[in-house]
């Protein structure tokens, strides 16, 4: 008889930094409006809890207040080289996403 593996319990740690970048996300309307129009969101929150993952504490923070605060939250949250995506297709977003703001 096969027996089936007990789903999963979700890891509290991720899913409450998943929760704080949405919500920082969420308290920039422009940023978020750019990242929804791009399908961007998910994505950024994905890399973003995956790269920064094993930070906790302080580390965490720094990089929770960067993309709370600069005025570029992609290019200055990390390097984006480790991701599926990597530097050419953040770098580019962010090169966008600047243009905005200061045509705004």
């Amino acid at each position: 008889m096969a027996s089936r593996d007990s789903p999963k319990k979700p890891d509290s740690h991720k899913m409450e930094l998943k929760a704080k970048v949405r919500e920082l996300i969420n308290s920039r309307p422009k940023f978020k409006a750019y990242l929804k129009k791009h399908n961007l969101e998910g994505k950024l929150i994905k890399n973003f809890c995956e790269l920064k993952y094993h930070l906790k504490g302080k580390d965490l923070d720094d990089k929770i207040n960067t993309l709370k605060y600069t005025p570029y939250p992609i290019a200055h949250i990390f390097t984006w080289r480790k991701t599926k995506e990597g530097d050419a297709f953040w770098g580019k977003h962010d090169a966008y996403f600047n243009d905005i703001i200061k045509r705004k």
